[in-house]
């Protein structure tokens, strides 16, 4: 069913149904706001040790995204809620496979796969990997962002930390609401959320959204927007609770985003680009199914989740972008006569194309054990399998085109590169993994928490590369097979110095699985690609946490030390721009502090800051081309902070609208220099960035008037190599929000 469809159907299922439940709503006048206005604390449970805990009781730093934040500041997917944080970095690469992420400045040097992955996304327990980054924020309970190795409990995409999204279940009271966005760049859309009670048992709850905006990026060529962005998705949920010890929950989802493509330019701040009518199209797809059972005995809960994770990607655009060949030639030592004939040539949509597509499967069962909170000995366990199955294929395949500088003196050919041509790549992944870990405690203050995880990981690699049917060239085919073991774990303490302050000291040591890199061109010259090493990490951290008896007042400071064995990075060979894999170990340290304060029923304050440290400790010979020892990390800004405050005015009696109350949220963050690249070159400055909200909300109707950027301050979102070229970031926007609750 197509999403519009979708959006029509829930729209008439509102209609239908509220009319059904007229006569009881009619039958309460209630003329008090709802819970969903009064002033809430923030969250202080959180989920990311695999059991519902207080974040006193968490020996790591975590951050929790509730959904009055992600309502107030506009965030429409996992990717945006995510850069709001001091303490991660995302470099947004048009898909999943050109697209980084770090916490911490921990992560991969360089993009290497869509598989290298530093930090995992996990929605409603199920992994999503990078893939995940693109989820729409629909109908989303929290997005809870765990700091430091988590792979005892999720394995080896969590080198770097875990995100964890929560969306929400069906409950047992009937529930809707429909509401639509707008903003600048002509943005529209529709959203609408319907919860309905079938019995004393079941339940049924779906969510949808429909959107488009223009692009902020124009065509130069003819001043219009050069595409049209769509952002989808349709998620329902069906729940079955016998009141007793079972709980079940069957979901379904899909979302797609389309044409959102970073444009790389040369100029940082020219927010247009020359296509010459060359296509620039794109599409992420992400769907699944997955059904979450939990049976409750008289010592610990029994979590089966069974998932099924599709994605599909696919990018069309310029393999050479027209404002990037003065660069390219360059870098290539391309002669000035020559270059108006590569203009030329550059400029055919026959001649200068890309053509990506991925397709992902992802098969996962997890069983767990979770004991109850009140037993004393804390403690989780579990076994996980995965079997994953992505295909690459690139397709580069372009005209041919001999320079010709006069009768008898014929000049190179252009195109006849053994890159001219389509590669084929086919990943098949294992896991298997057993886990556990539990939380002793010693004394009445004193815990002790030790977790460990056994994986067993393997992928058969297969890749085909094929010429263009004009080069006389036969296909080369390469297959490989790698497997590995690991042991991942973490030992701390978590000692209560009074009821509602902590200290504690965790040591974690974690593993990333190697693979194949999905650009690497050895294969274009008839030779096998070689793997990148598994990467290991060593994390110490030590903190103490503070939060006061009603809530209201939390602190958090840690002190961390992470040192990465074998990184992963893609090696380049500059002019020819041959590409490889290879590693190099770094060093990242540093200090992360937060507080939050409610200081009464209006006003809320909430900091975060992050110093950090970073450094490449050493460096193989294969990757002395793209770093040195002694360089500093990619993205990783010394300085980076934020500073949010927000309002709820008391109850007011406002007309037709009932009790109502003021919404104000005003958020500042900070970002400091930071190099592009592990290369050390390009340095992007700081920058400032201001994001307000205001707004006004009651029993049945909310609005909010939003703004982000609203200094209109320009910056490179982020930068490539080689040069100084990367994307300019988008200005400032504004937009308003309505919903009407039934």
């Amino acid at each position: 069913m197509k999403i519009k469809q979708s959006v029509l159907l829930l729209v008439s299922a509102y209609l239908s149904l509220n009319m059904a439940y007229a006569n009881d709503s009619a039958s309460n006048d209630i003329t008090s706001v709802d819970d969903s206005v009064v002033t809430e604390l923030e969250p202080i449970v959180v989920y990311s040790r695999g059991l519902k805990e207080s974040r006193l009781d968490a020996p790591f730093m975590i951050d929790v995204i509730d959904y009055r934040q992600i309502e107030r500041r506009g965030f429409k997917n996992v990717m945006e809620s995510l850069a709001s944080l001091p303490s991660i970095n995302i470099h947004n690469g048009g898909n999943a496979s050109t697209s980084s992420i770090w916490v911490r400045g921990v992560g991969s040097l360089t993009n290497t796969s869509m598989d290298d992955n530093s930090v995992d996304v996990v929605v409603d327990g199920v992994s999503n990997g990078k893939t995940g980054l693109a989820r729409p924020l629909l109908d989303v309970e929290r997005v809870e962002v765990a700091k430091g190795p988590q792979g005892t409990l999720f394995g080896s995409k969590s080198e770097a930390g875990n995100v964890i999204i929560k969306t929400v279940d069906p409950h047992s009271e009937f529930e809707s609401h429909i509401g639509t966005r707008l903003g600048n760049h002509k943005l529209r859309g529709i959203n609408g959320v319907l919860n309905v009670p079938l019995s004393d048992e079941w339940s049924f709850r779906i969510a949808a959204q429909a959107e488009v905006q223009d692009d902020y990026i124009k065509d130069s060529d003819t001043g219009r927007p050069l595409n049209n962005k769509k952002n989808n998705a349709v998620q329902a949920k069906l729940r079955w609770n016998d009141n007793e010890r079972n709980d079940a929950i069957l979901s379904v989802y899909y979302d797609e985003r389309k044409n959102d493509i970073p444009i790389i330019l040369s100029d940082p701040f020219n927010y247009s680009t020359k296509t010459n009518g060359l296509s620039h199209n794109a599409y992420r797809k992400n769907a699944g199914i997955s059904l979450k059972f939990k049976h409750e005995f008289d010592f610990a809960t029994l979590e089966s989740t069974t998932a099924y994770h599709r994605h599909r990607a696919h990018v069309y655009r310029p393999l050479r972008p027209l404002d990037m060949l003065g660069v390219l030639y360059d870098s290539m030592g391309i002669p000035a006569p020559m270059r108006p004939l590569l203009n030329n040539y550059y400029a055919q949509g026959s001649n200068n194309r890309q053509n990506i597509n991925e397709r992902l499967g992802q098969f996962s069962q997890e069983f767990k054990l979770v004991s109850e909170l009140d037993s004393g000995l804390a403690w989780v366990a579990g076994v996980y399998l995965e079997k994953r199955k992505r295909d690459f294929n690139y397709d580069a395949i372009r005209g041919i085109y001999l320079w010709d500088r006069g009768p008898t003196d014929r000049g190179p050919v252009v195109g006849a590169d053994p890159f001219n041509a389509v590669i084929d790549r086919e990943f098949n992944f294992e896991t298997k993994a057993i886990f556990g870990e539990l939380t002793l405690p010693v004394t009445e203050a004193l815990k002790i928490i030790a977790g460990a995880r056994y994986s067993h990981e393997s992928l058969k690699y297969t890749g085909t590369w094929t010429a263009n049917p004009n080069i006389p060239k036969s296909a080369y085919t390469e297959k490989h097979k790698i497997s590995d073991s690991f042991l991942s774990g973490r030992l701390g303490i978590n000692y209560a110095l009074t009821p509602e302050w902590r200290i504690y000291a965790l040591q974690s040591f974690g593993n990333k699985f190697g693979g194949f890199a999905d650009y690497g061109t050895n294969i274009a010259f008839a030779k096998d690609n070689h793997p990148y090493k598994a990467a290991k990490i060593v994390s110490s951290e030590i903190g103490t946490k503070f939060l006061s008896e009603d809530g209201s007042l939390g602190f958090d400071l840690a002190l961390f030390n992470n040192k990465v064995k074998d990184d992963h990075v893609t090696t380049v060979l500059y002019p020819s721009y041959l590409t490889g894999t290879g590693n190099a170990d770094t060093r990242t340290r540093g200090v992360e502090t937060g507080v939050f304060w409610q200081m009464n029923e209006q006003w809320r304050f909430k900091a975060d800051m992050m110093y950090l440290n970073t450094k490449v400790t050493r460096v193989p010979t294969e990757s002395s081309q793209i770093t040195t020892k002694g360089n500093q990390l990619p993205q990783a800004a010394k300085f980076s902070g934020s500073l949010g405050i927000s309002y709820n005015s008391k109850p007011f009696h406002a007309g037709f609208l009932g009790e109502s109350q003021f919404l104000g949220d005003v958020n500042i963050r900070y970002v400091g220099s930071r190099y592009a690249q592990p290369d050390n070159i390009q340095k992007l400055p700081s920058y400032v960035l201001l994001d307000a909200s205001m707004g006004i909300q009651s029993k049945h109707h909310d609005l909010v008037v939003w703004t982000k950027n609203l200094t209109n301050r320009k910056y490179h979102a982020f930068g490539i190599m080689p040069g100084y070229a990367g994307l300019p970031a988008m200005g400032r926007t504004v937009g308003l929000n309505y919903s009407y609750k039934f």
